[in-house]
Parts: structure tokens; C-alpha cells; sequence
């Protein structure tokens, strides 16, 4: 098992060219689950847990790693399925989340796949009991592997991300910005819910999508048509970075390369942590990127662009 997962910094040289490295595993059935490796830290075997009074039931317990306290979830019960038999093979998936660390049980971790983004698709409605909790699936030799919507689970597990501050929701601010346009894209309707409550409330009009291809496709019917909103008043795009077929960085090259698209401010929002994603962002030719739940950090980052917008028209 130590063997499994390599060097992060090996494993980024498939950022931005579409492809994903997948971490598969089992709960007690024999339907195998995946997450993006670039979340997972490590694999362990199951240590002593210590429980925590009155933490919800799908919190298993807490251990302590290299001087760090790791709460455990059982994922299985955290998607409403039966809870996991601790049994002495299970393992702990070790995962950085928007700057939160978190440790899944699980019944076995099995292998690591390549996989592109364009051979990963949304969900279908008909995905079993878990169907809310799978954001994608792709097939691995006629086997279908469901891919976890992490976010959803963490909400449930950690409650609601934070609101923004009052000093974002006030009326000057609906009335100067009412013109301004951004499209934000995330395959997790978690993220999509509150992205419209944040950019509702500081006044901003905006477009929701799920993925980076119909961003993409939004974007330039928009531009094919003469349409983009306002014609000017494109605010920037918001884009998370693992999304069905088309990724976030995919996404950021192709509008970068757009005669029409081009100079429109992409921020990369996304829970993938680790340095190699700043870089990155620059390197792909994005303006910012700024972690998910980092709400008010968003929120500023917006205003700054409105006031930007603002200063230029009147000069």
C-alpha cells in the first residue's frame, strides 16, 4: 500500500492536459468508488481510533498523525450507506480539502487509473441509492466506477461553507454592479448553490454550468452571437478545476486562445490543495486562484475587479 501513490510532483504532470489520475476503492460491496489522487495525501491501515463525544455518527473517532489530529468519516455512512465493519484490513484515505485535512474509511484501496477528462461523464439518474453523492462515473473495462461528489459529503459532514460578511450585502453595491456578468463553473451542485446565494447578494448577474465543456460552449455561442453579457461587462469566469469532460485548466487554455475570449479574468476555485496549483494557475495563463469556502476571500477578490471596471470607464 505504501507503494500505491507516488510523489505529488509526479503525479501534476497531467495537469493541464485533461487527464486525472484516479484513486479507486470499496466500502463491504463490490461496487468500486473513486477520488482524484491530487486530493489524497496518503493511505494508511486503520489505527486505534479515539471517540469524540457527541460528534455525528459518521465520524468514526480521531488519531493523531505525525503530531497532527485527523478526524476519521466512515464515506460509506456519510452516503447514506450501512456503516463500515472496522476490520483489520480496512485503510484510511488521508485527504487535503480546502485546506481542511480529513481521513476516509474504507474497506479496501485498490489502484491507481489514468483517465481523461473527456472519458468522464456526469452522472446518470439512475445511479443506485448513492446517485446524490456521484458528481461523475467512467468506465474501467466495462466496469462502471462512480465518482464522489467530496464537496457534498464534506458539507453534510462540516455543515454549510461560511456566508460573506454584511459588509459585502448593502445597497450601493446592487445598484453599481447590477451590469457586471459572471460565468462560474463546477460540477458539484453543492458549490453551484453557493456561488448563486454569494454572487446574488453582492448584486452580480451570473450564469451556472457543470462543467468545463459547456463553459466553454456557453461562452463562445455567446461570442458567436454577439452576446457575450453586456458586451463589456463580462466580469471574469470562475472555474473549478476537476470537472466531467473538460477540466478546468483545459478550460482556461481554449478561452485563452479565443480571439474574442481571451481577455476575460479566469479564477480557479477549487478544493485541490498543494503549492504546484498557484504555479500553475500563471503558467496556464488564469489570473488568480483562491481555494473553495474561502468565501469572503472570493467576495473581494470580485470587488476589486468591480471597482477596477469602474476606475477604467471613467477615465
Amino acid at each position: 500500500m505504501s507503494q500505491l501513490l507516488k510523489s505529488i510532483d509526479s503525479r501534476t504532470q497531467m495537469a493541464g492536459q485533461n487527464r486525472m489520475e484516479l484513486l479507486l476503492f470499496r466500502f463491504d460491496g463490490k461496487q468500486r468508488f473513486g477520488i482524484n489522487v491530487f486530493k489524497v495525501r496518503e493511505i494508511i491501515p486503520t489505527p486505534m481510533l479515539t471517540k469524540i463525544p457527541r460528534t455525528k455518527s459518521l465520524v468514526r473517532g480521531v488519531f493523531n498523525l505525525r503530531k497532527q489530529t485527523i478526524p476519521v468519516i466512515d464515506l460509506s455512512l456519510a452516503i447514506h450507506k450501512p456503516a463500515l465493519k472496522k476490520t483489520p484490513d480496512s485503510f484510511l484515505i488521508i485527504a487535503d480539502f480546502s485546506q481542511k485535512t480529513q481521513a476516509f474509511l474504507v474497506k479496501e484501496a485498490s489502484q491507481l487509473i489514468h483517465v481523461k477528462w473527456e472519458d468522464i461523464h456526469p452522472a446518470p439518474t439512475a445511479v443506485e441509492a448513492d446517485q446524490h453523492y456521484v458528481t461523475a462515473t467512467t468506465l474501467l473495462e466495462e466496469e462502471l466506477i462512480h465518482i464522489l461528489d467530496v464537496e457534498k459529503v464534506m458539507f453534510e459532514v462540516n455543515g454549510p461553507p461560511p456566508e460573506i460578511t454584511d459588509s459585502f450585502n448593502n445597497l450601493a453595491i446592487h445598484q453599481e454592479t447590477s451590469k457586471h456578468h459572471i460565468l462560474f463553473a463546477d460540477d458539484s451542485s453543492v458549490v453551484r448553490k453557493q456561488m448563486k446565494r454569494m454572487l446574488d447578494k453582492i448584486g452580480v448577474q451570473s450564469t451556472s454550468v457543470k462543467d468545463g465543456k459547456e463553459a466553454l460552449d456557453t461562452l463562445t455561442g455567446w461570442a458567436e452571437n454577439d452576446n457575450l453579457p453586456a458586451k463589456g461587462h463580462m466580469l471574469m469566469v470562475i472555474s473549478d478545476i476537476e470537472m466531467p469532460e473538460m477540466d478546468g485548466y483545459t478550460l482556461t487554455r481554449k478561452i485563452r486562445q479565443h480571439p474574442q475570449l481571451k481577455n476575460i479574468p479566469i479564477v480557479l476555485h477549487t478544493s485541490l490543495s498543494g503549492n504546484f496549483n498557484v504555479s500553475l494557475t500563471k503558467k496556464i495563463g488564469a489570473d488568480e486562484f483562491i481555494p473553495k469556502w474561502q468565501t469572503n476571500e472570493l467576495a473581494q477578490y470580485i470587488m476589486q475587479k468591480m471597482k477596477a471596471c469602474k476606475s477604467s470607464q471613467h477615465k
